[in-house]
């Protein structure tokens, strides 16, 4: 606990938000009330974006919804889901789709006194990856998705990079790859993009081998396919925090989730869970306040009481 707020790893994705939930079904047990309806509370692993590439293969490296996946495909459904991940308890229902790509820059192998920068897979990988990130930029801007509740922002990273051995920094390495994060709307279809990407890329350097190791389409339903849930979860919001519900910055909706596990299966979902928003530095939203998990408990308490129904 610092300043009034509790830190550790995954405290508010999601174990904080996982111990809401579980708080708030024992409180409706504990206080002896019965429920006309099935309550059920799932605590699904492997919802973070991994995917197999290279050497990282096997059961921790694979994510994006899998566990959900799994508890759908075992028989464990229901008439409605929420999704804890962090919203400050605000209803969002829209994601993005997630393309993951490797590129292969190929150079040509030379120890120290024999290296040519222009066959150097490094130096040659730098214009590309100033090139991505402009295309990235414009990319975003161009795909912006507006809906009911705000928009999507399908942004584009460059997040790892590996070439050469740092034991041996007086060899020219024969290749560069570097891992690829594009984002996409859910008013495109992945393959669409995927094949925008490879022309530019191709545009940059015909030689650059091009591999999509993670497809996954994005999700943006009619609002009267979550309308029922929408208003029950927002019925309880005007109770507990006693104001109005606002609209979600556009990070929220921008961010990948097992909510769209769910409504390829037809059941109506949205994301909903405690944690700061835009507003709050990169270190307190790994953080949660007391009041933050008293509140939400009290919310998914009611939220279940509402949809579940009390039992005359």
């Amino acid at each position: 606990m610092e300043d009034g707020r509790l830190y550790g790893a995954g405290s508010s994705n999601c174990k904080g938000n996982v111990s809401t939930f579980l708080i708030a079904a024992k409180a409706i047990k504990d206080a002896g009330v019965e429920l006309n309806n099935d309550l059920i509370l799932a605590g699904v692993a492997a919802e973070t974006g991994k995917a197999e590439i290279d050497q990282y293969q096997g059961p921790r490296y694979r994510g994006h919804g899998i566990g959900t996946q799994q508890l759908l495909n075992s028989g464990v459904t229901s008439d409605y889901a929420v999704v804890v991940e962090s919203s400050r308890m605000l209803v969002s229902y829209a994601l993005p789709g997630v393309l993951y790509f490797k590129l292969t820059v190929k150079g040509h192998p030379a120890y120290i006194p024999y290296i040519d920068n222009e066959r150097h897979p490094i130096y040659k990988a730098l214009p590309i990856i100033d090139a991505i990130r402009i295309w990235g930029e414009k990319y975003t801007e161009d795909n912006v998705y507006t809906f009911e509740r705000g928009q999507i922002r399908p942004n584009v990273n460059v997040g790892s990079i590996r070439s050469g051995a740092p034991p041996k920094p007086n060899y020219q390495p024969a290749i560069l790859n570097m891992y690829v994060d594009v984002r996409t709307s859910p008013a495109r279809s992945p393959l669409d993009v995927e094949k925008e990407f490879r022309a530019f890329v191709r545009g940059l350097d015909p030689e650059i081998d091009v591999v999509c190791y993670r497809s996954q389409t994005g999700t943006a339903p009619e609002a009267s396919f979550v309308e029922d849930l929408s208003n029950h979860i927002e019925t309880s919001y005007r109770t507990v925090y006693e104001k109005e519900p606002i609209p979600l910055h556009w990070e929220q909706h921008s961010r990948w989730h097992d909510v769209i596990i769910y409504h390829e299966h037809g059941i109506p979902c949205v994301k909903c869970g405690p944690g700061p928003g835009p507003e709050h530095s990169d270190i307190t939203r790994r953080s949660l306040s007391p009041d933050e998990l008293v509140k939400a408990a009290k919310m998914y308490a009611a939220t279940a009481l509402s949809i579940c129904q009390v039992a005359e």
